[in-house]
C-alpha cells in the first residue's frame, strides 16, 4: 500500500472515544482494520498504517518516493525543517512518542500531497483524496468559496480543496499536534533567500549551473528514465545533460506529436536536441480520438485539473508505462523559477508605475498595493492563468458571489513574503508565488495522481529546492532582454545551455505548441461530450454561476472568432467542465447518489 493513512485526535474526549473503539473511526475506504498494519498510541489519540519506528518509539510514515529509514534518522535528528533540503517528491508524518508531537509534512515543491478531513472528533488524513471522498459515511459538498477561486484561477483557496472540510497541507509546510492546544500549521520551506544573487557573475554563474546539475543527477542517478522533450531549452538540457553523465544508453525521450488541422507541433527541435544527445526519440501521435479517451480520467480525478495540458501528460503516461520506464523526467519548472512568463513583466511594468505615482512617503510600493481591495487585484501578480477575470465573475456568477474578490489571499501572501524577505523584489516574489501556489495545486494536482495511477515516479530538477531558491532570486536582466523590438525570455538559462544545446534550440522562434484544444472543440465527437456533462450537470443547482453565461461561452465558441478574448472564452467553458464534472463526480445528488 502506498499511500499515507491515519488519525490523530483534536480533544482529550477524541482520545477516549478512541481508546474504546478506535477502528470504528478509520474510513472503509483505509485498509482493513484487522491487518496488522496499523500502529495505535491511544492514549495520545494517534492511529498510523505501517509506521516505522525507532529505538525512541519515534515513528514515520511517508508515501514511497524516499528512503524512510533515511528520513526517520535526519528527521530525529534535526527535526521536520531539516527537510527543506529533501530533493524529490514526499508526504510524510512524524511521530514522537516520547514528546507526544506529532507532524505531518508536505514536499517542498508540493509534488505530493497531505488532506485532512475534519471529522466530528478526529482529524483523518491521507496523501490521496480519493479515499476521503469515497468513504460513504463522508457527504460531500462544494466549497462555494473555494469554487468561486477555482474558476478564477484553476486552483481551490490555498489550504482548501473543493470539498468542503477537506482541507489540503500547502506545499512547503507541516502540520503540528501536540499535547495541548490546536494543532498550527507553519511554513519550513519557501525559495526566498537573502543569500542568494540578482545578479550572475561567472563564479555565481558556475554555482548555479553546478547546483542545476546536481538536482539532475540526484533525480536521474540510476541512468535510466523516460525524458519529456518538447525541444524547448528546459528539456533539452536535461536530456543533453543526463546522456553526457550517465551515458545515452538507459534514457529515452518522448515527445507529443498532435494531428488535426491548423496544429503546430515541436517534434523537429525534439529530434534536433535527441540527436545531440543521442537519446532515441519517441514521437507519440495523439489524435482528438485521443483526446476523449483521455478525458475520461482527466474529468474523473479527485483533485481536478484545470490545465488541459492534462490530457497530453494522461497520454504519455499511458505511452510510456508501456515501455518499461519506471521514471519520468520532466523540465516543468524551468519557466516558473527562471523567469519565462511574459505575464512577469506586465506586473512588473504595473509596480514601476505604481512605485512612481508615490502614494505614501515611507511605505513600500508594494504594501500600498494591499491598501485597496481594487488596486489588489488589478496590479498584484496572482498567477499566470485566469480564467474567469473580474468581467466573467461580475457577469458570469450569481449575485451572491459575483462581487467577491481574491483580494485578500494576495494580499496575506504577498504580506508573508515581506516578512521573510524584507528586500525580497517583486520578481522573487513573483516566483515565490508560482512555487506556492500553481505548480504544486494546479499542474502537480493533475499530472502527478495520472503519473502514480501508471506506476511511474516523476522528477523534476528545475523544481529541486535548491534550484529555486538560487533561481527565485535572480532580477529582470537575468530573466528578460529585447531583441529585434521583441522581449525574450530566460536570458541566464539559454546562456548557460548555448554551451551544451544547439544553437538552433536556443534561438528558436517563440511560438505556442501548447496542447491544440481549439481543434478539439472543433471535433463534434468531443464537443458534444463536453456539452452535454456541462447541461446536465448537478452544478447549476448550486446557483455558483448563471446558466446563461453558458449560453453566451457557447454562441462565441459557434462563432469562431480569434484572439485573446476568443482565447479566455475557451479557457471559460474548459473550467466550467471541469468544476462540473467534479461536483457530478463527488458531491451527492438529492437523492443522495453519486455518478
Amino acid at each position: 500500500m502506498s499511500t499515507l493513512f491515519g488519525l490523530v485526535a483534536r480533544t482529550v474526549a477524541a482520545r477516549q472515544a478512541l481508546r474504546e473503539n478506535w477502528r470504528s473511526f478509520i474510513p472503509s475506504t483505509f485498509p482493513a482494520t484487522d491487518d496488522d498494519g496499523w500502529s495505535c498510541d491511544l492514549d495520545a489519540g494517534v492511529v498510523l498504517y505501517r509506521a516505522r519506528f525507532d529505538s525512541e518509539r519515534r515513528a514515520l510514515v511517508t508515501t514511497p518516493q524516499v528512503d524512510l529509514a533515511h528520513l526517520l534518522v535526519t528527521v530525529a535528528r534535526e527535526g521536520v525543517d531539516a527537510l527543506y533540503r529533501q530533493t524529490g517528491g514526499f508526504a510524510a508524518v512524524f511521530w514522537d512518542a516520547p514528546r507526544r508531537l506529532l507532524q505531518m509534512v508536505r514536499d517542498p515543491a508540493g509534488q505530493c500531497s497531505i488532506f485532512i478531513r475534519q471529522d466530528q472528533l478526529v482529524d483523518v488524513f491521507c496523501s490521496e483524496m480519493t479515499p476521503l471522498l469515497e468513504d460513504p459515511s463522508f457527504d460531500c459538498r462544494l466549497d462555494e468559496e473555494s469554487a468561486q477561486y477555482f474558476l478564477s484561477f484553476g486552483l481551490p483557496l490555498p489550504g482548501r480543496t473543493l470539498a468542503r472540510g477537506i482541507a489540503h497541507l500547502p506545499a512547503g509546510h507541516v502540520r503540528q499536534y501536540g499535547p495541548s492546544g490546536p494543532a498550527l500549521t507553519r511554513r519550513y520551506f519557501t525559495p526566498l533567500d537573502p543569500d542568494q544573487r540578482k545578479v550572475a557573475d561567472d563564479a555565481w554563474l558556475e554555482h548555479i549551473v553546478a547546483t542545476l546539475d546536481a538536482a539532475i543527477d540526484e533525480q536521474g542517478a540510476d541512468g535510466r528514465a523516460a525524458i519529456l522533450l518538447s525541444g524547448g531549452v528546459d528539456s533539452s538540457y536535461i536530456a543533453t545533460t543526463c546522456a553526457a553523465r550517465h551515458g545515452a544508453e538507459g534514457y529515452d525521450a518522448y515527445t507529443i506529436e498532435f494531428e488535426g488541422k491548423g496544429v503546430v507541433n515541436e517534434v523537429e527541435y525534439a529530434r534536433l536536441a535527441a540527436d545531440a544527445a543521442g537519446i532515441r526519440l519517441h514521437p507519440v501521435r495523439m489524435t482528438a480520438r485521443d483526446a476523449q479517451s483521455a478525458l475520461q480520467s482527466v474529468l474523473a480525478q479527485a483533485q481536478p485539473c484545470a490545465a488541459w495540458a492534462a490530457l497530453t501528460h494522461h497520454h504519455l503516461m499511458d505511452h510510456i508505462a508501456g515501455s518499461g520506464h519506471r521514471r519520468v523526467l520532466s523540465g516543468l519548472g524551468a519557466d516558473e523559477v527562471f523567469g519565462g512568463y511574459s505575464r512577469y513583466l506586465q506586473f512588473y511594468k504595473r509596480l514601476r508605475r505604481h512605485e512612481e505615482r508615490r502614494p505614501c512617503d515611507g511605505v513600500h510600493a508594494l504594501d500600498s498595493l494591499t491598501w485597496r481591495e481594487s488596486h489588489a487585484e488589478r496590479d498584484l501578480f496572482p498567477g499566470i492563468p485566469q480564467f474567469f477575470d473580474r468581467t466573467a465573475r461580475r457577469k458570469g456568477l450569481d449575485g451572491r458571489f459575483s462581487h467577491w474578490s481574491h483580494a485578500s489571499v494576495l494580499a496575506s501572501f504577498y504580506r508573508e513574503c515581506r516578512q521573510i524577505k524584507g528586500d525580497a523584489h517583486v520578481f522573487e516574489m513573483m516566483v515565490a508565488h508560482e512555487c506556492q501556489h500553481r505548480v504544486p495545486d494546479l499542474l502537480f494536482a493533475g499530472f502527478e495522481p495520472m503519473t502514480r495511477a501508471h506506476a511511474l515516479q516523476s522528477g523534476y530538477p528545475f523544481l529541486a529546492p535548491d534550484v529555486m531558491r538560487v533561481a527565485c532570486a535572480l532580477g529582470a536582466s537575468e530573466r528578460f532582454w529585447v531583441s529585434g523590438g521583441r522581449w525574450k525570455n530566460k536570458k541566464l538559462l539559454r546562456r548557460i545551455a548555448l554551451k551544451r544545446l544547439p544553437e538552433q534550440i536556443i534561438t528558436r522562434k517563440p511560438a505556442s505548441y501548447t496542447t491544440p484544444i481549439r481543434a478539439w472543440l472543433d471535433t463534434p465527437s468531443f464537443s458534444s461530450e463536453l456539452r452535454e456533462r456541462l447541461h446536465s450537470s448537478q452544478l447549476w443547482d448550486v446557483g455558483l454561476v448563471r446558466r446563461e453565461w453558458l449560453h453566451g461561452l457557447e454562441r462565441q465558441l459557434a462563432d469562431g472568432a480569434v484572439g485573446r478574448q476568443h482565447g479566455l472564452v475557451v479557457e471559460q467553458y474548459w473550467v466550467l467542465t471541469i468544476l462540473a464534472a467534479w461536483v457530478d463526480r463527488w458531491c451527492d445528488r438529492a437523492a443522495g447518489t453519486r455518478r
